[in-house]
């Protein structure tokens, strides 16, 4: 049977809204045995609200359609994101069975070993010897440190903006279809965390961009001045 979750009685956003309707159908779907309908509509619900039940969901219907890999995937999704659920070594006892049920990968087949091209001599060709090189550091070389100093920058801000996405994503997971809801603070304690740090990596960002901007500047006065 498709685990079911229960939804709040709060004000939903469209996206959850959709998301619980969808659920609704995908459980009716598998209750009654149509497996591919009951899959179409949980893999729904998870690209609007992803949350480990909905993993499980999943495999028991690929399960069911004698999809063993695909099963096998969202049954380890659902495992490596609950390590600690109830049902955390019936799920790994399955994937070993399902394992133990794949066909033999087919051995692999080495490369043709290209064909040596025939060696022939070149006609004889005049050369025009190289200009003498001038000693002058070149763009990339002046540009150097503002260059590090601009993806530097740009790293930190990815880095903070990846921390915020992911606080974002855990806490819409949190408040949806398999969350904690009513969450705990012990269970928004690391949301929080989390969100200071994007919020530093995004001040180091800028930070760094008014340097880079000001090498920048410095760097190309002295290019302009022949130094």
């Amino acid at each position: 049977m498709a685990q079911g979750t229960a939804f709040a009685q709060l004000p939903l956003d469209p996206d959850e809204e959709i998301a619980r309707r969808r659920f609704a159908r995908g459980s009716e779907h598998y209750a009654a045995g149509a497996y591919q309908q009951a899959l179409d509509e949980f893999e729904a619900v998870r690209r609007y609200k992803p949350a480990p039940a909905l993993d499980y969901n999943i495999a028991r219907c690929l399960d069911r359609l004698e999809r063993p890999r695909e099963a096998i995937d969202a049954y380890t999704r659902y495992v490596t994101a609950r390590p600690d659920a109830q049902d955390a070594a019936e799920v790994r006892a399955r994937i070993e069975t399902l394992r133990r049920r794949l066909p033999p990968e087919p051995p692999a087949t080495p490369p043709p070993t290209p064909t040596p091209p025939i060696a022939t001599t070149p006609p004889p060709t005049t050369t025009t010897p190289p200009p003498p090189l001038v000693d002058r550091p070149s763009t990339a070389r002046r540009y150097a440190a503002p260059i590090a100093v601009g993806a530097g920058a740009l790293a930190a801000a990815l880095v903070g903006a990846g921390l915020l996405g992911s606080v974002r994503s855990d806490y819409n997971a949190a408040n949806g279809p398999g969350g904690c809801r009513p969450c705990t603070d012990a269970d928004i304690a690391p949301l929080e965390r989390r969100a200071y740090a994007g919020y530093a990596m995004l001040g180091i960002a800028g930070a760094l961009a008014v340097v880079d901007i000001a090498l920048f500047a410095t760097t190309a006065r002295r290019r302009g001045g022949g130094r």
